[in-house]
C-alpha cells in the first residue's frame, strides 16, 4: 500500500519539474535552427540530467511503476548524461569541424566529423550496456515497446516487397545516388498553392479545429521543413520552404501531420510528450492522406514512386544502421554493402558518417518506414469504410491516436484500432527482461 500511494506522487512531482525544462529546451533548439541563436544546450542539458538521474536511482529500487516516467527517464539518462550531450550538441553543429570555407568539402567534413561520430556511438552503448540493455537500440527499442528481431524481420519483408520497384523507378529515371534528394524534385510537377492554402484546405475537409495554435512560417531556407512543438497543443510552429513541387507538398503535409497530432492531444502531464515511432508514424499517415485528398491523380501517383524511392533509402539505412552499432569501425564497408543494393554507384563509402541519423538522431530513420506501411493500411481502412467522407476520416484519426496522446503507446493504439503488423504485433522482448529497472 505505501509504494502504491508513493508512485503517483513521485510521478506527478517528475512531471512538474521535466516539462518545464522540457519545454524550454524545445523553445532553445527550434530558435537554433530557425534564427542561428546559438543557446548552449549543454547548460539545460545538466539540468535535466540531474532530474533524471534522480528518478532513474527511483526506478532501480522499484518504486516507481508509471511507465512513461520510466521511458523518458532511460531515454533521457543516456542522452543528456554529460559526455553524451557534449559530443551530441557539438555534431549537430558543423561549424566545429569546418576548417576552411564554406561550404565544406564533404570528404573533409566527413575525416574530421568521424572519430566523434564512433566515439558517440560507443558512449551510448556503454551507457545503455550499464542500463542492462545489451546495445543502445535495445534501449531505444524498449522505450518503444517493440524488439529489435521484430522490427528487423519487418524492414526486411518491406525491402523485399519495395526493392525491384524502386529499382525500375531509378532505372527509368536514371537516378544517381550523390543527387538523391534533387531527383525526388525533379520527378515531380509544379504546384501553385501556398502553405496556408493546403493547410487550411486539408484541415477545413477533414473537419480539424482551426484554434490558431500552429504557426507557419515560410521562408527559403536550408531547412526543408521542421515542426517545433514548443509547449504541447498550446505553440506549434512550422518552418517550411515555400512549396513548388509534389515533393515539396509531401514535405510540408509531413510536417502538418506533426503538427495534427499534438494540436489536438487532449492530455495533461507527460502524456502531452512523445515517442519517436509515434510522433513520425502521425506524420506519415497525414502526408499520404493529405496527398490522397488534395492532390489529382497524375500528382497523387508521383507521391507513390517517391514514396517508394525513400521507403527503400530509409529502409536500408535502418537496416545499416542496426548493423553499425555492433561494429561502427567497418562503417565503410556495411555502408557500401547496404546502400549497393540500389543498384547505383554509392560514391565515397566514408560519407555515411554525415547522415544526422548515425548521430543526432539514432536509432530514428525505422520510424518513417513504420509509419509508411501504416499510412497505408489506414488509408485502405478509411477508404472501405467512409469512401470521400473526409471528415470522418479526421475523427476517426482524433478518436483512435490525437486526442489522448501518449497515454497509450503506438502499438497499442494500432492494435485497438485494428492496423496489423504481423512482425511487431508482440509484446517487445525487451519488456520481459527481468534484471531490468
Amino acid at each position: 500500500m505505501t509504494m502504491n500511494r508513493k508512485s503517483p506522487n513521485v510521478a506527478d512531482g517528475f512531471s512538474s519539474h521535466y516539462l518545464p525544462l522540457f519545454w524550454e529546451r524545445q523553445r532553445q533548439q527550434w530558435e537554433n535552427y530557425t534564427h542561428n541563436t546559438h543557446h548552449d544546450l549543454n547548460t539545460i542539458d545538466s539540468e535535466i540530467f540531474s532530474l533524471v538521474d534522480t528518478h532513474r536511482k527511483l526506478l532501480t529500487e522499484n518504486t516507481i511503476n508509471t511507465h512513461l516516467m520510466k521511458k523518458i527517464v532511460l531515454r533521457e539518462w543516456i542522452e543528456k548524461h554529460p559526455e553524451t550531450a557534449a559530443l551530441r550538441n557539438k555534431l549537430d553543429d558543423r561549424g566545429h569541424y569546418i576548417t576552411g570555407s564554406m561550404p565544406a568539402d564533404p570528404q573533409e567534413l566527413a575525416r574530421n566529423i568521424r572519430l566523434d561520430v564512433i566515439r558517440l556511438m560507443k558512449l551510448r552503448n556503454k551507457l545503455a550496456r550499464s542500463l542492462q540493455f545489451e546495445t543502445y537500440p535495445d534501449l531505444m527499442l524498449f522505450t518503444e515497446d517493440l524488439s529489435q528481431s521484430g522490427l528487423k524481420s519487418f524492414l526486411c519483408s518491406t525491402l523485399n516487397a519495395y526493392l525491384p520497384e524502386a529499382h525500375a523507378i531509378i532505372k527509368h529515371r536514371n537516378i544517381k545516388w550523390t543527387t538523391w534528394f534533387d531527383h525526388l524534385e525533379r520527378m515531380s510537377s509544379s504546384v501553385l498553392h501556398t502553405v496556408d492554402d493546403i493547410h487550411l484546405s486539408l484541415w477545413r475537409k477533414m473537419g480539424f479545429p482551426n484554434d490558431g495554435n500552429i504557426k507557419i512560417i515560410s521562408k527559403q531556407q536550408s531547412i526543408h521543413g521542421y515542426a517545433g512543438i514548443l509547449n504541447g497543443a498550446r505553440d506549434i510552429r512550422i518552418l517550411i520552404r515555400p512549396v513548388k513541387t509534389v515533393h515539396g507538398v509531401m514535405v510540408f503535409l509531413h510536417e502538418l501531420g506533426h503538427a495534427a497530432a499534438h494540436s489536438m492531444n487532449r492530455s495533461q502531464g507527460l502524456a502531452q510528450l512523445w515517442s519517436a515511432a509515434y510522433d513520425e508514424t502521425m506524420a506519415m499517415i497525414l502526408q499520404l492522406l493529405g496527398c490522397k485528398i488534395l492532390l489529382e491523380n497524375e500528382m497523387y501517383q508521383q507521391t507513390l514512386e517517391i514514396g517508394c524511392l525513400e521507403t527503400v533509402r530509409c529502409t536500408l539505412s535502418s537496416l545499416f544502421e542496426f548493423k553499425l552499432w555492433r561494429s561502427p569501425e567497418n562503417g565503410n564497408d556495411l555502408y557500401k554493402k547496404h546502400f549497393s543494393r540500389l543498384g547505383v554507384d554509392i560514391g565515397d563509402d566514408s560519407l555515411w558518417v554525415l547522415d544526422s541519423f548515425r548521430s543526432i538522431d539514432p536509432v530514428y530513420i525505422y520510424t518513417y518506414v513504420l509509419g509508411t506501411k501504416t499510412a497505408r493500411l489506414v488509408l485502405q481502412k478509411l477508404e472501405t469504410i467512409y469512401q470521400e467522407r473526409y471528415a470522418l476520416w479526421g475523427k476517426w484519426l482524433n478518436d483512435r491516436f490525437y486526442a489522448d496522446g501518449w497515454l497509450r503507446p503506438l502499438m497499442v493504439k494500432l492494435r485497438e484500432a485494428k492496423i496489423d503488423i504481423p512482425q511487431l504485433s508482440g509484446k517487445a522482448e525487451a519488456l520481459q527482461h527481468p534484471d531490468r529497472p
